[in-house]
């Protein structure tokens, strides 16, 4: 479980009495899908994964088109007590954007009545993944610390801010993760506005962007380095499971190929699957490793390009928490940012706290922030001074120590987990790109398709 809920003597450690939890941004990757590529169908056909039984529940999207919100044609398959809550408003970025530009309406177009998964769709199993992650959520935020109201009525907008990229698995998946957040029993849906913000995919920031040509240039390179570094290693992976690759399968270039195969492997073992005759675990493990050496490693080991590839979202986050700290009129208590394993592995490596290891199906980073209500003398709350504000980021549960904060005067006093806010504003700043657009361009454009 990527957001275990912890025990009681690890919550009073983790949230002692002095500090007040104010905010919390959580950006998640989204539950298990099917694999996301249209490769090695001898080991995965299609029909192997008829696990999308319940019915997806983009009810807004549809409403847009349909004079009833819950037509015939869409109805929902789900007893009345296991109804995710629907989202009653799509805000687009531009405004200009329609619903019907959404590639995640291409994306529902595809699914099928009798429970077969399209390709990258979010499966059952990862609807109910995303679902207990909200019942942790809902146990530690809402019940433990109290940090905004337990139903999902009019005005929810004003306690949580609900953002996903444009696929058909991250709305999905944040809607189900409200689903736990918010069961049935706590919410009014005839008043309740639930909202989600979605950004054209040609203005998304939540993953490295195709259009960026010096980051896909770079990137390139890169990986024409792995793949000499690593071709002896990876011949002797193709060359035992040559049986899996077909003809077409082999035009691939080989990191694609082994990428494909760990995609396809690990979808399997996600779901309970066995894996084909003579794959074990380890090597799952095995490709994993190899995948992030090939998909990660670059921005770990560049902080300019970790800034070019994810640092335009930390704005975003950065804006949240000031309006948060600041109490500002758009101030919320909580943010989801709903995206994939291309927004973990590059936010992290952003503050220098990635681990190496493939970020799992519904992995999760948790922003909070706090307030220190105990040390602000009272003749600072009178002239209107801030009161002292720490920042914490958990990944899956474990907090995280940033090296940005690890000097003396830039965490609280004996928590090196624990940032205070000016640090970590300045470690966040440091990765917001300045002139993206320009940096961007190169003489000749260079595209992201990936062939040699």
């Amino acid at each position: 479980m990527p957001f275990p809920l912890p025990d009681e003597k690890t919550l009073a450690q983790l949230y002692p009495d002095e500090l007040k939890l104010k905010f919390v941004e959580i950006v998640h990757r989204h539950g298990e899908r099917t694999p996301a590529h249209d490769h090695f169908h001898n080991i995965s056909p299609p029909s192997m994964w008829n696990n999308c039984q319940l019915t997806p529940f983009l009810h807004a999207l549809y409403a847009s088109q349909e004079s009833d919100r819950t037509s015939e044609r869409h109805a929902p398959e789900h007893p009345a007590h296991e109804r995710p809550p629907a989202f009653r408003n799509i805000v687009l970025d531009p405004v200009e954007h329609t619903l019907d530009q959404l590639q995640t309406m291409t994306h529902l177009k595809g699914v099928n009545p009798k429970g077969e998964c399209f390709q990258g769709q979010l499966t059952d199993q990862g609807k109910a993944t995303m679902k207990e992650i909200g019942q942790n959520l809902r146990k530690l935020y809402i019940e433990r610390l109290g940090l905004f109201k337990q139903q999902l009525g009019h005005g929810y907008h004003r306690d949580v801010y609900i953002r996903s990229t444009d696929y058909a698995r991250t709305i999905e998946s944040v809607q189900f993760l409200i689903h736990g957040l918010h069961p049935p029993r706590t919410r009014n849906e005839d008043v309740a506005d639930l909202t989600v913000h979605v950004k054209a995919a040609k203005d998304e920031n939540m993953y490295p962007h195709q259009s960026c040509s010096s980051l896909n240039a770079a990137t390139k390179a890169f990986r024409r380095t792995a793949k000499t570094a690593m071709q002896d290693e990876m011949e002797e992976i193709l060359q035992r499971w040559k049986h899996f690759i077909t003809p077409e399968d082999r035009k691939l270039n080989p990191l694609r190929q082994v990428h494909a195969l760990f995609d396809t492997f690990a979808c399997m073992k996600a779901h309970g699957m066995p894996l084909p005759k003579g794959v074990t675990s380890e090597d799952v493990d095995h490709l994993a490793d190899i995948t992030t050496r090939q998909w990660w490693s670059f921005y770990d080991g560049s902080e300019e390009m970790a800034s070019m590839a994810i640092g335009r979202v930390l704005k975003d986050l950065k804006a949240k928490i000031v309006s948060a700290v600041d109490g500002k009129p758009d101030a919320v208590k909580m943010a989801l940012f709903s995206g994939h394993d291309s927004t973990i592995a590059p936010l992290l490596s952003a503050f220098k706290v990635f681990d190496h290891i493939y970020p799992p199906f519904a992995s999760m980073i948790n922003i909070e922030v706090f307030e220190d209500t105990k040390s602000q003398p009272g003749w600072s709350r009178l002239i209107g001074r801030r009161a002292p504000h720490y920042v914490r980021m958990l990944y899956n549960g474990k907090p995280l120590k940033i090296p940005a904060c690890a000097a003396d005067g830039n965490h609280r006093s004996g928590d090196r987990t624990m940032c205070t806010l000016d640090a970590f504003f300045k470690a966040m700043d440091k990765m917001v790109p300045q002139n993206y657009e320009e940096r961007c361009r190169t003489e000749n454009f260079v595209s992201s398709e990936w062939k040699d």
